[in-house]
């Protein structure tokens, strides 16, 4: 299945591009991240990220159709 992602700020760093596609055997937004967490050396855990897919927050272990849109978005600090 392909799979459309879109980097924002540190992710957008640590891949070097702002969108990409993924052909994929992976079912879930989880699997993708743990993958792409070992390939760009991302360094958030998963636990500390939202996630969205198609404009809408999801669970990590929601399962994907083709042409899902993903967009990880990173912690952030406030005051």
């Amino acid at each position: 299945m392909k799979i459309q992602l879109k980097y924002y700020s540190h992710f957008a760093q640590w891949t070097g591009k702002e969108k990409d596609t993924l052909e994929t055997t992976y079912t879930t937004a989880r699997e993708i991240y743990l993958f792409q967490k070992d390939l760009f050396k991302f360094t958030f855990p998963i636990e500390s990220i939202r996630l969205a897919i198609n404009d809408e927050f999801c669970d990590w272990d929601t399962e994907l159709k083709e042409d899902d849109k993903l967009v990880y978005i990173a912690p952030v600090s406030g005051g």
